[in-house]
C-alpha cells in the first residue's frame, strides 16, 4: 500500500490579517484538507530569508589593529558580505600596506603587512 503524500507551501506574505507578525502568523488554505484517522502531519522542512546583515554598526564593525607602535580602528561598513567582499571592504578598511585575500578553497581571509601588526581583541 503506498501513502499518498500531501505538501503544503506556506509563505508568510499570504498571512491573515489578524496575524501577529511575519514570524507568529496564521494561513488560511484555498481549500481543505482532510486527513485518515490517526493520521500524522508534521514539518518537513522551512526556508528563512536571510533578514539581518553579517556586519552591523556598533556591533562588530570594528577591527582594532596594532601596527608596530600604533594602534587604530578600521571600520568596516555596515552590509551582507560574501567571503571575497568581505575581503575586498575589509581592504579598504585597512588602508594601504595591507594585502587582504580571500581563499574560497578553504573560506579564509588572510591579511600581510610588510610592518608587524596584531588584531587587538575586545579586552586589548
Amino acid at each position: 500500500m503506498t501513502l499518498e503524500v500531501k505538501k503544503i507551501y506556506v509563505d508568510s506574505r499570504f498571512c491573515t490579517h489578524d496575524s501577529n507578525s511575519d514570524s507568529d502568523f496564521k494561513i488560511q488554505l484555498t481549500r481543505n484538507i482532510y486527513l485518515p484517522d490517526k493520521c500524522v502531519m508534521h514539518i518537513e522542512n522551512m526556508t528563512m530569508p536571510h533578514s539581518w546583515y553579517s556586519i552591523e554598526t556598533g556591533i562588530n564593525d570594528s577591527m582594532y589593529v596594532k601596527l608596530g607602535t600604533t594602534c587604530y580602528i578600521a571600520t568596516i561598513p555596515t552590509s551582507n558580505y560574501i567571503g571575497s567582499t568581505f575581503a575586498s571592504a575589509m581592504s579598504t578598511a585597512l588602508g594601504n600596506g595591507f594585502a587582504v585575500s580571500y581563499d574560497i578553497n578553504k573560506n579564509r581571509i588572510t591579511l600581510l603587512n610588510s610592518q608587524t601588526f596584531k588584531i587587538l581583541t575586545d579586552a586589548e
